[in-house]
């Protein structure tokens, strides 16, 4: 398909999902609690890469970069997503609903996790909103560097530098691509505006 129409079926997607997730309930849960909350909160370890969150959550409930995933839940809805790499003790995506950012209201339970688990740092898995300690509270941002500073000071890219990033690898690839498929003449006269136009709508798919 176009990429117009590839880009239209992505946000014709996550409408269907979003409709859908505001109270679901997985009712057969999988996995082994890590830690609770006297408030009836709980985290979740999935013991897969790939689950039914993405059902609840609106985003794609796997990861190809992680061992494992965490999941926020009470009375058994979801609420945050983390995808955690065991072997290097990191969080690679730590998502709310829609692949947003988690709430306000969830940041302490993050918080609480990032100190018993102490992970060691944040490695992005791809362009989106995730959390990150510029998100706290000057109360939480204190607690979080008290107990586990390394991860302070191990933050992976900004979203801007993933997108430079992605931008430059997409560029290049692109013009292989364009020189291989048709002929050189054709491909000057495309030109790098054609090229830009195309990497910007397929960077809005992930912004």
């Amino acid at each position: 398909m176009s990429l117009e129409k590839a880009i239209q079926r992505s946000e014709d997607w996550h409408e269907e999902i979003k409709s859908n997730t505001n109270n679901f309930v997985i009712e057969d849960e999988e996995g082994s609690i890590i830690m609770e909350f006297p408030d009836g909160y709980y985290w979740l370890d999935l013991l897969t890469t790939t689950c039914e969150e993405a059902k609840a959550m609106g985003h794609c409930g796997i990861t190809s970069k992680a061992t494992t995933l965490l999941s926020l839940r009470r009375y058994k809805q979801p609420h945050v997503t983390i995808a955690w790499d065991e072997n290097n003790n990191m969080f690679n995506q730590i998502k709310g609903k829609e692949n947003d950012k988690p709430v306000e209201k969830y940041h302490k339970y993050i918080v609480d996790l990032l100190c018993k688990l102490n992970i060691t740092g944040f490695r992005v898995e791809n362009i989106g909103g995730d959390f990150s300690p510029d998100d706290l509270n000057s109360d939480l941002l204190d607690k979080l560097e008290r107990c586990n500073p390394e991860y302070i000071n191990n933050q992976g890219m900004s979203d801007e530098e993933l997108v430079d990033m992605y931008r430059a690898d997409l560029e290049d690839n692109l013009e292989h691509e364009i020189e291989e498929g048709i002929h050189r003449d054709l491909f000057w006269f495309i030109g790098d505006s054609f090229i830009e136009s195309v990497i910007d709508d397929f960077l809005k798919i992930f912004i």
